[in-house]
């Protein structure tokens, strides 16, 4: 996290009910403003989060994982409607493209497996060659294995938190270093 500082990081703002990665923000990185903000799948809601925090995004380039979800898709279109150049990564081509399309110019669709080390790596630097630095990182991918503890094999254990938690902190830590 030293990196955020020596780079000027301001703000990180956390979507979703984890508070993970906004507290280890606010113990490591001196004078950043560290939100969490529990989205639901309410779309009109989250429009509402994004008028009042994303003004203009001209010029800012946002990766985005997660996008062909629900959540992923509006954080999306509000993002471009506020003026930024968009990195789109999920795990269904088919969605992608079709997001790619309907966003027009300035879009980058990335096929990305996030339980797999190499293919996080590879985002952030593919990322960054498309439009340069990245300004904001929405670590939205995320995956559940419902169902009772008792039963929950430790594989589907294993591939939940590589998902939902390590691939942040990696994509975070790459996005970082640049």
């Amino acid at each position: 996290m030293n990196f955020a500082n020596e780079l000027g990081v301001q703000q990180i703002i956390e979507l979703g009910s984890g508070k993970v990665l906004t507290g280890i923000a606010k113990r490591m990185v001196k004078d950043v403003t560290a939100i969490n903000i529990e989205v639901s799948t309410d779309f009109d809601q989250l429009k509402t989060w994004g008028r009042r925090i994303m003004f203009n995004l001209d010029g800012k380039v946002a990766l985005i994982t997660g996008a062909t979800g629900g959540i992923g898709m509006s954080i999306a279109k509000q993002m471009k409607s506020s003026g930024a150049k968009l990195i789109l990564s999920g795990t269904r081509q088919e969605v992608l493209s079709k997001l790619e399309l309907e966003l027009g110019d300035d879009v980058k669709t990335i096929v990305t497996n996030l339980s797999d080390k190499n293919d996080v790596m590879s985002l952030a630097n593919e990322a960054e060659k498309t439009f340069g630095s990245i300004d904001i990182l929405i670590n939205n991918a995320g995956i559940t294995a419902d169902g009772l503890l008792l039963r929950m094999k430790d594989e589907d254990w294993d591939k939940v938190i590589d998902i939902n938690l390590s691939s942040s902190m990696r994509l975070t830590r790459q996005v970082i270093r640049g």
